[in-house]
């Protein structure tokens, strides 16, 4: 967690900064991460006083309240401008806004997952945990994974998982940020690949465009499946495309620092789309995999649908200029190849493939 966030968070909760260093310094060192830290101000005595709520409902709603509110509490940006827009007309205050959203069923299930991987039964087997990025070959990993483990992988593109599954197995993960790992204490290393950012926002567009599942919800969440620009510009869908979402799977968060400080504190193996074969060798070498090869698995198929999307400089532009932080992680992977974040002399058994 970065001093920056607890600042955010106090002025958030308590309408004020935190006033003493060592204050600081020991949330610092007591909270490693933002969901930790907005659990334990929402269960605070200041939080729950008369006074703190009459400071908060003194305070009206604006839209960068909403969208820091939306950051820390629920871990996301809002869904598309109306939902900010909405937040600020109809919640009546600071105090109103922050109670409504720490009730949330979806702030309430992100405390349900927090709880479940820092239990001790879930931390008693060494985990692999694969931050899957849609549209980095995802699919086909898992099926190379399932060869490699057995009943030793369970992994989840849906949300839904085997619970007592999870505990037993060795490589799990899916469509989940790295943040939601942070109350683990117990063995893990994290796997991943980056995929340069246009490309995946156009192949991210190509599939939802392609598929029938689901297709009156997107258009209720004014998806235009004609139009890349008007979904980022209408949608809430705009963070799949835009806004740096390969560091915010990384690390929590969509600066490519923050990653770097995440690179720092675990052990990442992330490999790059371009090269995955380089990586899958690398994982099949530190964790003892009989299989290396991948799968050819959601083939697009048109192969030259991205000249389409290629050829709007407009489009390019945007998707560029909204994706500086990723590029910059891409880059940076790009020119290791496969980078590994374990020190010298790292062990690796406990993570090796075991079939069941």
């Amino acid at each position: 967690m970065e001093r920056e966030d607890l600042f955010s968070a106090y002025r958030l909760f308590f309408d004020r900064t935190p006033v003493k260093e060592a204050v600081i310094e020991e949330k610092l060192r007591n909270f490693r991460s933002v969901p930790e830290l907005i659990q334990a101000l929402a269960q605070s005595k200041e939080f729950n006083t008369p006074h703190c709520k009459r400071k908060l409902q003194a305070n009206a709603v604006t839209e960068q309240l909403v969208v820091e509110a939306f950051r820390l509490i629920l871990g996301r940006t809002p869904e598309n401008p109306e939902v900010i827009e909405g937040k600020v007309k109809n919640v009546k205050s600071q105090w109103h806004l922050v109670t409504a959203m720490i009730k949330s069923k979806e702030f309430l299930r992100k405390l349900d997952l927090r709880d479940f991987v820092s239990s001790e039964k879930f931390n008693s087997t060494p985990k692999t945990v694969y931050l899957h990025i849609p549209k980095t070959a995802g699919k086909a990993f898992e099926k190379l994974a399932e060869q490699n483990y057995g009943d030793g992988c369970s992994l989840s593109t849906t949300g839904n998982f085997s619970r007592e599954h999870w505990e037993s197995a060795q490589l799990i993960g899916g469509h989940f940020f790295q943040s939601m790992y942070d109350s683990m204490h117990g063995q893990r290393i994290f796997l991943s690949v980056v995929r340069d950012p246009v490309d995946r926002a156009i192949s991210r567009f190509n599939y939802y465009r392609d598929r029938e599942a689901g297709y009156e919800r997107r258009v209720e969440r004014k998806f235009d499946h004609q139009s890349l620009k008007n979904t980022i510009r209408d949608s809430g869908f705009r963070r799949e495309f835009i806004d740096n979402y390969q560091c915010l799977y990384l690390s929590g968060k969509h600066r490519y620092s923050s990653v770097r400080h995440a690179f720092s504190n675990d052990v990442f193996i992330v490999g790059s789309f371009d090269k995955i074969d380089q990586w899958l060798a690398f994982l099949s070498e530190k964790l003892s995999w009989q299989d290396s090869t991948l799968p050819q698995i959601n083939v697009a198929s048109d192969p030259g649908y991205m000249n389409e999307f290629k050829n709007d400089s407009e489009l390019l532009d945007i998707l560029v200029q909204n994706n500086e932080e990723d590029y910059k992680l891409v880059d940076f992977i790009r020119t290791e190849e496969v980078y590994c974040s374990a020190p010298p002399g790292f062990d690796f058994s406990p993570f090796k493939a075991q079939q069941n």
